[in-house]
């Protein structure tokens, strides 16, 4: 489960509202840096946040996922509980998992590293090149690798897409 705390949203536009009188003082006071268009990262920030803090869309990158990916092996993604999800809340199917950072329990279990490598290296290049749909925040915390021996991946705030 996921849950925005109280207030977040104001803390998050206080930040970007001192993000965004840096980036006019920047662009004032030094123009050489004008070419790096400090305002539009500013904006461009604030967008990806105001995306994020939502969670429902989250929970339809999630559900977007796993039709993309329903047919593929060794990776999944956990099912959205939609009748407990909302724009603060996100909740999930329980993941059983190893983290796929710490690599003795992985090897104690039995799991092949090499062929978790492959088939990780091989999932996002198939959600990439494929789908056009891919999660762009695949470090070790947000992947698992379950009993069965399938990465799953959580976290889907941060997507990409390259299509």
């Amino acid at each position: 489960m996921k849950v925005l705390r109280p207030g977040i949203e104001q803390r998050f536009q206080k930040d970007l509202d001192s993000y965004v009188l840096a980036a006019r003082m920047i662009e004032r006071f030094h123009p050489p840096s004008r070419r790096l268009k400090p305002l539009a990262v500013v904006d461009t920030l604030a967008k990806s946040v105001a995306i994020e803090m939502d969670l429902r869309m989250e929970a339809a990158a999630i559900s977007e996922m796993a039709d993309n990916i329903k047919d593929d092996e060794g990776f999944r993604v956990p099912t959205v509980d939609w009748t407990r999800s909302a724009r603060r809340v996100l909740t999930l199917e329980w993941i059983d998992g190893v983290p796929i950072g710490d690599l003795d329990k992985l090897r104690a279990a039995g799991h092949d590293l090499k062929v978790l490598g492959r088939t990780l290296v091989q999932t996002f290049l198939r959600h990439a090149m494929r789908d056009g749909f891919f999660h762009a925040d695949m470090h070790q915390g947000n992947l698992f690798v379950d009993a069965k021996g399938d990465i799953v991946a959580v976290d889907f705030g941060i997507m990409g897409l390259s299509a």
